[in-house]
């Protein structure tokens, strides 16, 4: 890289010299700044002669500073500086074409034309730019750098044309799958998933079979997030697989398929009640059950809140809140008592999203309980159940000994909305928490025209919450 031809640097009639770094005046250039075009053509021309400087850190700031002032005369100077053998240089390069070209589209046109550059690291920074601007007009030029002969240049146009979105590129992608570079199915893999077209999905299908494990389960997942039902079986047949991390990911993926993996609960339940499984995958199974939901997976859900493990026993309980059952309120009452203290949280946390009054009772009892965010889930639970038969015992936590639970107190007397807790909660707006304050404040207001009138009252004797 040649040297500038003089050791100082003339910006805006400042001379930058010392250590021959070039300082940032990008501040000089933010948009709305009226400033004499002459002067700021020659400051671009300035920066442009810096991008030649023998100092890495004088170039990127140059290409830097070119990309504030986002000026299409800067183009060429920008895209040849895409070739500079420091790679922070050719990034600040690649940032400020990203800022030129909206602004113009010359920047677009040349980044198009340096994809057909000699070097590969510029075709790929190209290929970088095009993906971040996102110009459906760029596509045609990425799909034929598609077949690039460097990996790192398929990669990122792959990459590129996931981002810019537009589904007419699916079967390039589709084809990138069977790249001989693995990094390269991963990325269109990534790709295609971004655009969720369900064309898709039979190529992904075959892409569990791949050589790589890790390219497996990054197609199952993929399947997941597409989420068409076709996938299904393959999905199911995978649980089968006999690898763990294949099991999990399949699990896993239909789970974030939701209702559309209905015909997955038969052999979720199976796997889940399958004590020769991990925790994990049981776990695994058990949230999936949970967020595809149906009714036919409580009764393999209520046995396994018996698993000897907690992480199983903590996701059923979540999965049984989800699927919202009330059958299943008897049995996570019993779970309010289990020895472990998450499990008793989630077991609340699950009555609170059943709804179901008849776990009031043990709920208020669980207010009691040793954990701090056991107690607090009991809370937000009797808050959720909008029950008043709780009001006195959520009056008796607003002097719990944490302030977590005493401002989900608060919160829950709000959405109960009896006007039996004004007095309390009024009380509540001297905690020496100021959070809890204002949960007091809100639950007052939700409450009414009685806490209206009381805390005016209360304001005029000096109680009121800060």
């Amino acid at each position: 890289m040649p040297k500038a031809n003089d050791d100082s640097l003339f910006v805006g009639g400042e001379c930058y010299q010392c250590d021959g770094v070039l300082k940032n005046t990008s501040s000089r250039h933010a948009s709305g700044s009226k400033r004499d075009t002459r002067v700021v053509q020659r400051e671009i021309e300035q920066y442009i002669q810096a991008l030649m400087d023998e100092n890495r850190d004088v170039r990127q700031a140059a290409a830097e500073a070119l990309g504030e002032i986002g000026d299409k005369s800067a183009v060429p100077a920008l895209v040849e500086a895409l070739m500079d053998n420091d790679g922070d240089v050719r990034t600040a390069a690649v940032e400020s074409l990203i800022k030129v070209a909206h602004n113009t589209k010359a920047a677009v046109y040349s980044l198009m034309e340096a994809l057909k550059a000699d070097l590969d690291y510029v075709r790929a920074s190209a290929a970088v730019a095009l993906g971040r601007i996102g110009d459906e007009n760029t596509v045609p030029a990425l799909i034929e750098a598609v077949d690039d002969d460097d990996v790192d240049v398929r990669r990122e146009v792959v990459l590129a044309l996931g981002a810019i979105g537009d589904e007419t590129v699916v079967p390039a992608l589709i084809e990138s799958l069977k790249d001989k570079d693995a990094h390269v199915r991963r990325a269109a893999i990534l790709a295609l998933v971004r655009i969720g077209h369900k064309a898709a999905v039979p190529a992904l299908i075959k892409v569990i079979n791949d050589d790589s494990a890790y390219l497996r389960r990054e197609a199952i997942a993929a399947l997941g997030e597409i989420g068409d039902e076709t996938a299904v079986p393959v999905l199911i047949e995978t649980l089968k697989d006999g690898s763990e991390d294949i099991r999990e990911a399949a699990a896993e993926s239909l789970g974030n398929m939701g209702f559309e993996a209905i015909g997955a609960v038969p052999a979720l339940m199976e796997m889940l009640r399958d004590k020769s499984q991990s925790a994990v995958v049981r776990s695994l199974a058990a949230e999936a059950l949970g967020s595809i939901g149906g009714k036919a997976a409580v009764p393999a859900l209520v046995d396994s809140l018996k698993d000897n493990h907690w992480a199983v026993r903590d996701k059923v309980a979540e999965a049984l809140g989800k699927i919202g059952d009330p059958t299943a309120v008897p049995t996570l009452v019993k779970a309010l008592q289990d020895r472990d203290s998450w499990v008793r949280k989630m077991a609340a946390e699950a009555l609170g999203e059943i709804g179901d009054k008849s776990a009031v009772p043990p709920l208020l009892e669980t207010l009691n309980d040793n954990n701090k965010y056991v107690r607090r889930g009991a809370a937000e639970a009797l808050g959720e159940i909008g029950n008043s038969i709780a009001v006195s015992g959520l009056i008796k936590a607003l002097a719990d000994k944490n302030k977590y639970v005493r401002k989900a107190a608060a919160e829950a007397l709000g959405e109960i909305s009896d006007a039996a807790a004004v007095h309390a909660l009024v009380e509540a707006l001297k905690d020496n928490n100021k959070y809890v304050r204002r949960a007091a404040a809100r639950a007052l207001g939700d409450i009414g025209d009685q806490a209206v009138e009381t805390r005016k009252t209360q304001w005029q004797t000096g109680v009121y919450c800060r």
